[in-house]
């Protein structure tokens, strides 16, 4: 609304000034102080300006948020690091250097001490990443600016103005408009042609945009493993080879150009043909001077507007490339289908899981199966653990639960029903996932506790402070400044990743799941915080079906059926004392660990 108001004034101030130049200058032809032409002449080129002032305003905006964000990247690249890595001033601690030796003698001692020492973590207000995450923002704003408001406001008062010129100048005279409607069909045939050629180069333009954009989104989460190894020089020149051109955009570009450069000409070859034939038709008399004059007006203003929709032929071609990969996106059917006929739910059976015959190729690698040969029976309120080296398809197993896949062959069953045919929402909730790498948002710690809840708004003061204890938060939650209504920062950047962890595993707990996956669940926690969580685990097993992935095999000892799996099958099962009995592959695995 502000911005149709402002476009609303300028244009009120634009006819105000136009009527009052058109009265001053009559009045001056009248008295007899100017002739007709030096006014006609005056006029038109005082309407040119005006409507050359336009066309830049549209971009004001545009501009100043260009310079904007380009001022907040300078502030964010010409920062000065707290410390410099290049900096080769002082001693080489714990590494004699020549100078020092010989400054010092056989006597000098490389070993050095830390006394009275405070550390405080140099948080800088304009982080990285957070300048990258608002980044996009911004970029949009430069790449599609005017605004999609702002644009629809000058598309249509210029077709607007288009139009009742055009209807205007065929009432005054048909002959004169005919010569203006001629050359207007070949401006829009080449106005759509140079919004096709550059709907063509965008594509082009915009590959090395997503390679780079994703690679610098992973270089500076990342930041400081690359600083730590002294790769920033390796980073830049990768950098610059993600930012290369797959194929040549010249075609395109030149193709648009052609078409936009015609419409240029065009505009200008219009009003010069429209003032010969005038002439002409005048002097001729199927016309008078009244005449010629007010369909020399019209056509201008109708110029004028074709201008100013031509500058908008970019921002059209990119719209246009924006809503494809939109479409796209939108239209694209997911591989794992979200329920086909629909089950009757709650199932009535006992809610054991049970896999048949499951096998499992990932879209990547269709060559090699990832779980093969899987028969496998769950009961319900178990607890179930696989152990096996790395990549022998543990985690997969978990995947095909949550119905990150589907089997390739087989099927799994839950309480009798067929996954498939069990709503994505329903199955899901049901569950209760705790990853190996803990996952926070950026929000309070209650917020994030609270994301595990089927009903957020269910969830009571008691029953939050209850899973907390289970899973050793609620001690350090409530020393934190503002307890559980904290910040935790970008990836629970403010907390330890044990308690990052013990956070996951408390919002596990809150959703009462009847089904609680464990993927190395407490291998972030410290010995002591490990007893207690893993204690509180059990506790919570007691009450659901469990699965447990683990490489730590004291973790599981408890679990009712252990499965021993490599290359994608199970090699063994059974309890931890009778396969430790069997002296197979996982007494082996236990004996390495001791």
């Amino acid at each position: 609304m502000v911005r149709a108001s402002e476009l609303s004034a300028m244009y009120f101030v634009v006819t105000v000034l136009y009527a009052i130049g058109f009265w001053w200058g009559s009045i001056q032809v009248a008295k007899g102080r100017e002739s007709m032409q030096g006014v006609v002449t005056s006029f038109f080129n005082y309407l040119n300006t005006l409507f050359s002032l336009t066309m830049v305003v549209a971009h004001f905006q545009a501009i100043l948020d260009c310079l904007t964000t380009l001022h907040e990247m300078r502030i964010v690249i010409e920062r000065q690091p707290e410390i410099d890595i290049r900096d080769t001033s002082g001693l080489i601690l714990g590494i004699p250097s020549s100078k020092a030796v010989e400054a010092h003698g056989p006597t000098y001692d490389p070993s050095f001490q830390l006394e009275d020492v405070t550390f405080a973590y140099p948080g800088r207000p304009s982080e990285a990443w957070d300048f990258v995450c608002k980044l996009p923002e911004g970029m949009d704003t430069i790449i599609s600016e005017p605004s999609f408001e702002s644009l629809k406001c000058y598309l249509m008062i210029s077709l607007v103005n288009l139009l009742s010129t055009l209807i205007m100048t065929l009432i005054l005279n048909w002959l004169l408009s005919v010569t203006v409607l001629a050359g207007m069909v070949t401006l829009l045939v080449a106005s759509f042609l140079n919004v096709y050629a550059m709907e063509k180069y965008e594509v082009k333009m915009q590959e090395p945009v997503d390679r780079s954009s994703s690679y610098i989104a992973e270089i500076i989460d990342a930041i400081g493993t690359v600083s730590s190894l002294g790769r920033e020089a390796e980073v830049l020149s990768h950098f610059d080879k993600t930012c290369i051109l797959s194929g040549s955009f010249m075609p395109s570009l030149l193709f648009g150009s052609a078409a936009y450069g015609y419409t240029q000409f065009a505009l200008c070859g219009i009003s010069g043909l429209m003032m010969y034939w005038g002439i002409v038709i005048m002097s001729e008399g199927k016309a008078d001077m009244h005449t010629i004059l007010s369909v020399f007006e019209s056509v201008f203003v109708a110029v004028f507007a074709s201008i100013r929709l031509a500058t908008f032929m970019p921002d059209l071609a990119r719209a246009r490339f924006g809503q494809r990969v939109i479409s796209g996106w939108l239209q694209r059917a997911p591989e794992v289908a979200s329920t086909g006929e629909r089950a009757a739910w709650p199932p009535n059976h006992p809610r054991d899981i049970v896999f048949n015959d499951v096998e499992l190729r990932y879209p990547q690698r269709p060559q090699y199966a990832a779980i093969k040969n899987l028969n496998l029976v769950i009961p319900e309120k178990t607890t179930v653990a696989f152990c096996g080296t790395s990549g022998s398809g543990k985690s997969s197993t978990l995947g095909l639960l949550q119905r990150f896949y589907e089997p390739c062959h087989g099927s799994i069953t839950y309480g009798g029903l067929d996954l498939r045919s069990i709503p994505l929402h329903l199955w899901r909730s049901e569950m209760a996932y705790v990853s190996q790498e803990p996952v926070l948002y950026e929000g309070t710690l209650r917020w994030n506790l609270l994301l595990g809840a089927v009903n957020p708004d269910l969830v009571t003061e008691a029953d939050i402070e209850f899973v907390c204890r289970q899973a050793c938060v609620w001690d350090f939650a409530m020393a934190l400044p503002n307890g559980l209504d904290t910040e935790v920062g970008h990836k629970g950047s403010s907390l330890s990743g044990g308690q990052c962890q013990r956070v996951c595993i408390a919002r596990a707990l809150i959703r009462k799941p009847r089904i609680l996956l464990l993927d190395e669940a407490t291998s972030a926690l410290d010995a002591e915080s490990e007893v207690l969580v893993q204690r509180a685990l059990d506790n919570a097993a007691s009450q659901c079906t469990t699965i447990t992935i683990a490489h730590r095999l004291s973790t599981i000892r408890r679990s009712d059926i252990i499965c021993v799996v490599e290359d994608g099958e199970i090699v063994e099962r059974g309890s931890h004392e009778s396969l430790l009995a069997q002296r197979g592959r996982y007494f082996e695995l236990v004996e390495a660990q001791l």
